[in-house]
């Protein structure tokens, strides 16, 4: 099951669900279904080599991201 990360739009509690296709989720907080899912991004580590260093598949090196203001969305 993959790993979704939302922001409930009732009580701006942000939490992480695993949620199968068929699954709609809740906020824990207040139960509300109302939800903003949130950006997330991914990481990918170089089986050749290359260092052993991690390389991105997106991100955000502004530090924008959580803040609802991040340019790469």
């Amino acid at each position: 099951m993959p790993l979704f990360r939302y922001t409930c739009k009732e009580c701006d509690h942000p939490f992480e669900a695993f949620i199968q296709s068929s699954t709609v989720p809740a906020c824990p907080k207040c139960g509300s279904q109302s939800l903003q899912k949130r950006f997330t991004a991914f990481a990918v580590r170089n089986a050749a080599g290359g260092g052993g260093a991690t390389e991105s598949g997106g991100g955000c090196s502004t530090g924008t991201c959580s803040t609802g203001t991040c340019p790469f969305v």
